[in-house]
């Protein structure tokens, strides 16, 4: 099953819920999401019995549960800083109920003996993400790869995860969420926004309509929100991952490529502050132009002139750092060709 052919069922099974119980929520979405290709034998059994066998509490930042009620337990845990949370690939294993304990066990030795700086966790409920390790160093992502395709049992009980994320021919699956948000949180509240746009006609609520609805969300909140939206990165570039994923030709190396051209252009700029910068190029603009054409010359950096600015020096500053379609921050909201062209042009 190819990722748009799970993405209709996705939309299948929403509607279905929808139908049977005349009403739907995002947390709703989110368990037909994460429980997405589970056997209805599975989910009974991950249901009566926990995965694995935690004894006493739990206590590692901040999580505190006891044996029955944890959800999850993180595992080979590195204390990596925001910026590198930010731009780390995290990588999604679902692997067979059956051999989940024995994956998690030959991942965590693995991840663990070869000293990969990574934040981890193994669920232990119903969910598609048994596995999740989030690895800023894209060197690091392919040893666990390649330990992956070279141990027989693991690649063979890996299962398709969620198909609204990009999966390699491994079957794991791929997304970068940032420091403090969820994929399949936030794709939920946007197919259940979407849900409540399409008012109640189940027609409308389809896999095309939807990709249209993130593509007029993004544009209309950049033209109505342009400052407000330099402090949601992490949103938008979920979005953005979203529409990709879409994209049956956005595959695991246009990912690797597309999260080593952000973290490239983000420790370029780690001495500029972006966000002020922008702000300020922002500024001056919107004294001249409409905020419909003030967007349109930040995205678009070539068109930006030096009469544009109050100063020489401010545009000066604009073609070193912006040359690169607003980089971390409106970065996130290009699409890989975008980002592919707008790299070769960067200072």
């Amino acid at each position: 099953m190819n990722r748009l052919e799970g993405q209709n069922q996705i939309f299948s099974l929403i509607k279905d819920y929808y139908l049977k119980n005349g009403k739907i929520d995002s947390s709703d979405i989110y368990k037909i999401i994460t429980e997405f290709g589970f056997t209805d034998e599975e989910k009974v059994m991950r249901v009566k019995k926990s995965l694995f066998n935690f004894k006493g509490i739990i206590k590692t930042r901040g999580l505190i549960a006891d044996n029955e009620d944890i959800s999850f337990i993180p595992f080979s845990y590195s204390s990596l800083s925001n910026d590198e949370l930010e731009t780390a690939l995290k990588l999604y294993i679902s692997v067979d109920s059956k051999s989940l304990s024995l994956s998690y066990s030959k991942i965590r030795n693995f991840v663990s003996k070869q000293e990969i700086k990574s934040n981890n966790k193994a669920r232990n409920r119903v969910t598609n993400d048994d596995i999740v390790l989030r690895i800023p160093k894209m060197d690091d992502v392919e040893k666990v790869r390649s330990f992956i395709k070279n141990d027989t049992s693991l690649r063979n009980n890996i299962k398709h995860s969620n198909p609204f994320l990009v999966q390699d021919e491994l079957g794991i699956c791929y997304s970068m969420d940032g420091v403090s948000t969820s994929v399949n949180n936030e794709l939920s509240i946007l197919l259940n926004s979407f849900m409540k746009e399409c008012n109640g006609n189940l027609n409308m609520f389809n896999r095309d309509n939807f990709k249209q609805y993130l593509k007029n969300k993004r544009t209309k909140f950049y033209i109505d929100y342009p400052q407000m939206s330099l402090y949601y990165p992490e949103s938008n570039r979920i979005n953005n991952l979203i529409l990709l994923s879409m994209d049956d030709d956005f595959d695991y190396k246009k990912m690797k490529e597309y999260t080593l051209m952000i973290q490239s252009l983000k420790d370029s700029l780690k001495r500029v502050n972006i966000s002020s910068l922008i702000s300020i190029v922002y500024n001056n603009l919107i004294k001249k132009y409409s905020r419909v054409d003030t967007i349109n010359k930040i995205c678009n950096i070539d068109s930006i002139q030096e009469n544009d600015f109050d100063t020489p020096f401010l545009y000066i500053l604009s073609k070193m750092y912006l040359t690169t379609d607003l980089v971390v921050n409106y970065l996130s909201t290009m699409s890989y060709e975008d980002m592919e062209r707008n790299n070769k042009k960067s200072v």
